[in-house]
């Protein structure tokens, strides 16, 4: 049996003095060693062993990127408790809606107690501990006294193998909400061990390297490969917060091999390099997930990085690793690419008849050793479920004859405009395959006519920011890959998305705010 946090051990005690974290920011960079996060994480887990009555503490961590995420992440696990991430950007209301159960411990970044104020006391906790912003008092229970004042109870009486079993959940990540309100997807130790496993065979990462997690830590994208990188005895760089020339400087003085983002991020980042004369000999490898790339950003990669061998894959957070795509291999412009190791895949009819045929469209279904446990207090009848052995989160598409996946959307983003099935994600595609389209969101509007009518927002590629195209322009400019029934019936210009913490496009924040102020933007009909 092997536990989430075992191989990192094993990686302590062979190396304590190799750097395991490095915080950097654009003035300092923070460092921890192996040994020292071992020895942080061990004081958490006695503190709580120490003071918890039953053995699965539920432990939730609302808080920013810095070393104390990892030493509280990494400690709940080696006390076999459940760690519950919660994002920054979360009001009181939202948390208290998600976390229904009382947690024995809710850790709380400092930076968030003017958020918190008054209201602290109804959070659902037995005891809030205030993770200090900096030197100096803090009101509430302090972290750092909290976790000194047992320094000997280091987790040496017991082995979590006594009070622990690879099933049961270590950590519960929540979606990021941008379409919805969050559900929490319960992983056990066994699926991201089995994770691990898997992505050493496509990614490679070894104690030799050094990868960059520009990303939130509450993203589980970013917190697994800050983890992956951990499990392989490899340096690890976080972001306290994104900024795209903190992640040049990086990848050009500390020798980085490894760069794992979300394509928002890589877009950025992609940009700001275009305006650098640096160059990054040691990126051997570009790691994109969240979302697919589009056909810009992905032909700027390998020019801005040309020593780096681009990786796509698809995955969900209920599904982890779906398919995975590689620029050392001619995979189709369209295609998410091929099964990713250890990844058994399907397309199964919405009817519960089987396989789809070579082209025929249906639920992205996988078997694996890497699913989540479900979903936690949450009773849904969408997401993650397993039908017929198969397990889907509603994903649509089809395969080719080669065995390559194609996304079509997601079961609840489809929209029913005059009989006709629409998934935006269709629409979006071919919107960003133009030049003068920088950034497209499609979605649903209700229509009494219609029962709803497609409406895009376009953020247009700096050169066409001032003279935009009519709405009858993109139409002709589409007519060959979009037919007219498909076509947005507004059209809204926006300077910018809103985005998640975890770097994705907020569609709900988005289409909240397009709401209000729509007569201010411009609308084409």
């Amino acid at each position: 049996m092997t536990l989430i946090a075992d191989e990192f051990i094993q990686q302590a005690q062979q190396r304590p003095h190799h750097a395991a974290i490095c915080i950097r920011s654009s003035r300092s960079t923070q460092t921890c060693s192996y040994g020292a996060l071992l020895t942080a994480a061990q004081q958490v887990a006695g503190a709580i062993r120490h003071h918890c009555c039953h053995p699965s503490p539920l432990v939730g961590l609302w808080l920013t990127n810095r070393l104390e995420f990892l030493e509280i992440f990494l400690g709940v696990a080696l006390a076999g408790g459940v760690a519950l991430v919660f994002d920054p950007q979360w009001s009181i209301d939202i948390l208290q809606q998600v976390c229904q159960e009382s947690l024995d411990w809710l850790f709380v970044d400092a930076t968030l107690e003017a958020k918190l104020a008054t209201a602290i006391d109804s959070l659902p906790c037995a005891e809030t501990i205030m993770v200090p912003a900096g030197q100096g008092a803090v009101q509430r229970g302090n972290y750092v006294d909290w976790r000194h004042s047992w320094r000997q109870e280091l987790f040496t009486a017991s082995p979590i193998s006594s009070v622990c079993s690879d099933t049961d959940p270590f950590y519960i990540g929540f979606t990021s909400g941008t379409t919805g309100t969050p559900k929490g997807v319960v992983r056990s130790h066994r699926s991201w061990v089995q994770s691990f496993a898997a992505s050493r065979v496509e990614f490679g990462i070894t104690k030799n390297d050094r990868l960059l997690i520009p990303g939130s830590l509450i993203h589980s994208l970013s917190l697994y490969a800050v983890l992956e990188g951990l499990n392989a005895g490899a340096t690890v760089t976080v972001l306290p917060k994104f900024s795209a020339k903190t992640v040049l400087d990086g990848l050009h003085t500390d020798a980085i091999t490894t760069l794992v983002a979300v394509p928002t991020l890589l877009k950025t980042i992609t940009k700001a390099a275009q305006t650098q004369t640096k160059i990054y000999p040691s990126l051997q490898r570009v790691i994109a997930g969240g979302s697919k790339l589009d056909t810009t950003l992905r032909s700027e990669l390998p020019i801005v990085f040309p020593k780096a061998e681009i990786l796509e894959y698809l995955g969900a957070s209920e599904l982890s690793f779906i398919t995975v795509a590689s620029s050392h291999n001619p995979v189709p412009p369209q295609s998410v690419g091929r099964p990713f190791h250890g990844v058994a895949l399907s397309i199964q009819r919405t009817d519960g008849s089987g396989e789809a045929a070579i082209g025929e469209m249906g639920w992205i279904s996988v078997k694996s050793a890497m699913l989540c446990s479900g979903y936690w207090q949450a009773e849904t009848s969408s997401g993650f479920r397993i039908v017929n052995g198969w397990a889907t989160v509603g994903d649509w598409g089809w395969r080719d004859a080669d065995g390559y996946l194609y996304l079509v959307g997601r079961e609840q983003d489809m929209v029913i405009t005059s009989g006709l099935n629409v998934y935006p994600l269709e629409v979006e595609k071919a919107l960003q395959g133009l030049p003068e389209v920088e950034e497209a969101v499609v979605w649903g509007l209700a229509d009494a006519d219609r029962g709803q009518v497609l409406c895009a927002a376009i953020r247009w590629a700096p050169d066409w920011s001032d003279r935009p195209l009519t709405r009858l322009q993109l139409q002709q400019r589409l007519q060959p890959q979009l037919p007219a029934s498909k076509f947005p019936r507004h059209v809204i210009t926006v300077d910018q998305f809103p985005l998640t913490t975890s770097g994705k496009i907020n569609r709900v924040a988005l289409k909240e705010t397009l709401a209000r102020i729509t007569g201010s933007l411009e609308v084409q009909d």
